[in-house]
């Protein structure tokens, strides 16, 4: 632990709202392999291993940005699956982005959307298997499409929707619903990672004629393997977000 990370509190919470909070999880510095190993089932290319160094703690939600918080801060709820403590689904980066920026706004609080690099690094905490849950997603720890398993797809029968955030136990460093439920948008432009290791990487370039951003995490209509800490995609329906924090 860094003498800065001896002085932060475990948790925080922000108000982004009158009577609607946020609260945060203290993710600490250090450093891991971002990535899948050849051998992961359902690896891609794109999730080429690589080592990153993570120089200073932040603060990521403990949960999906609810449709109770989105509405009190975007005046709206654009989501398919109506419920307060459900994830807010059907927004885009942008809309992400813009709830961010209003939040900062009203709290005087720099909360932004994590980097890839930090999401992997607050999924795994600590650990280097598919799942923070270990080598399979066991279906009591995660809401994702019934009947998929992993390392290997059966009988696939479609879920009907997310989940309450929290109704499953949190990781080692206090995250709730890092896998399954909704995707969750990054910062970052869906691209290659940049050839070698990386120390505090703040978001790939976008790729020319190619505006898209990556999504983490999987979602209630996905079969697990799209869930794992390493997976990267894009456009897929349920789109959610988490925020990161920064305390001066």
């Amino acid at each position: 632990m860094t003498l800065l990370e001896g002085r932060l509190p475990p948790r925080v919470e922000l108000e982004t709202a009158p009577g609607v909070w946020m609260r945060f999880a203290l993710i600490p510095s250090g450093r891991f392999t971002m990535g899948s190993p050849r051998e992961e089932w359902g690896r891609k290319d794109i999730e080429r291993q690589h080592k990153v160094i993570i120089s200073k703690p932040y603060y990521m939600a403990q949960t999906c940005v609810t449709q109770e918080q989105y509405a009190a801060v975007m005046g709206a709820n654009p989501s398919y699956f109506k419920g307060a403590k459900r994830p807010v689904d059907s927004v885009s980066w942008d809309e992400a982005m813009e709830f961010c920026r209003r939040a900062s706004q009203r709290t005087g609080r720099s909360v932004l959307l994590p980097t890839e690099a930090q999401w992997e690094y607050a999924c795994r905490a600590g650990s280097t298997t598919p799942f923070n849950t270990g080598g399979t997603l066991p279906r009591n720890m995660a809401r994702y499409e019934w009947g998929g398993t992993y390392p290997s797809n059966r009988v696939r029968i479609w879920i009907p929707g997310s989940v309450a955030v929290g109704s499953f136990p949190p990781n080692a460093w206090g995250l709730y619903d890092m896998h399954g439920n909704a995707y969750e948008w990054c910062y970052d432009y869906y691209a290659l990672y940049p050839a070698g290791d990386a120390v505090d990487p703040t978001g790939w370039a976008e790729v020319e004629n190619d505006s898209s951003h990556v999504l983490r995490g999987g979602s209630w209509s996905d079969d697990p393997q799209n869930g794992r800490a390493a997976c990267r995609l894009r456009l897929p329906p349920g789109l959610g977000f988490r925020c990161l924090l920064y305390l001066p």
